[in-house]
């Protein structure tokens, strides 16, 4: 019987020891597994969060995606009509330039016509205030420069004919280079000198006249405006442009 109950005892310590041991086993592995647990939680928790950051992203990426396209659309209607503005505005560019030539020209024209009705009032409006006035030929022969000098001068030669004429020889010549512009003439002015004490019945004669007018652009007044004038001028008689014509004697009140 004691051999038995010791062995039965050793069997139960075995057993007893054994179950200790899984026990033991058990509860590192409960352990363990509360802590992978754990961390599974914590995990799948930042991966959710990450989700929806990720849909919060692409959300935003959306919604920038659709602003981009529409601000793409609208630099594309922008583009599209500046192209077209540009494109205007480089027709009206060229048709403005096109018709410098001819609004220069008309500047000339005014300036005999104004010579001719003898207004030095009018005539001294297209001067430049340092403009210079080139006389070549007879007795007002000199440089004149600014509008006072200019003016007096015009005013001397009104006082010399009491009327005149002007027609040109051929088309005036005009040139226009930016804001330059150049107008060639050769005219022809047919005066009638006021009577002197030594010429009481004056003539009809011809003023032969080679003119060059030289124009700038004032963009402050947005108008052409004489910079320098050639006025080249050689008096001859009526018949060497009309052979055969004796000049009348003018008649102011006739």
């Amino acid at each position: 019987m004691d051999g038995k109950l010791i062995g039965v005892t050793a069997v139960a310590i075995v057993f007893l020891i054994a179950a200790a041991s899984l026990g033991y086993m058990y509860s590192s592995v409960t352990s363990s597994y509360n802590s992978l647990k754990s961390k599974y939680n914590i995990l799948n928790q930042n991966l959710t969060q990450t989700k929806n950051e990720i849909n919060s992203l692409s959300g935003e990426l959306s919604s920038l995606n659709s602003s981009y396209n529409n601000l793409h659309n609208e630099f594309l209607s922008l583009n599209s009509s500046y192209t077209s503005l540009n494109s205007a505005y480089k027709q009206i560019i060229s048709q403005y330039n096109n018709q410098q030539p001819n609004v220069v020209l008309s500047l000339a024209m005014s300036h005999w016509n104004d010579i001719a009705i003898e207004n030095a009032s009018l005539v001294i409006q297209q001067y430049a205030p340092n403009a210079v006035l080139h006389w070549i030929g007879g007795p007002l022969t000199g440089n004149y420069t600014g509008i006072q000098q200019i003016n007096a001068t015009w005013s001397k030669f009104n006082s010399l004919y009491e009327y005149v004429v002007w027609y040109s020889l051929v088309p005036p010549t005009v040139v226009v280079h930016g804001t330059s512009a150049m107008v060639y003439a050769p005219l022809q002015f047919v005066v009638f000198p006021f009577p002197t004490s030594s010429n009481p019945t004056p003539h009809e004669l011809v003023l032969n006249v080679t003119e060059e007018l030289y124009y700038s652009y004032n963009s402050s007044i947005t108008n052409w405006q004489l910079s320098n004038e050639y006025w080249i001028v050689h008096p001859i008689p009526i018949s060497d442009v009309a052979p055969g014509y004796t000049g009348s004697v003018y008649n102011a009140t006739s």
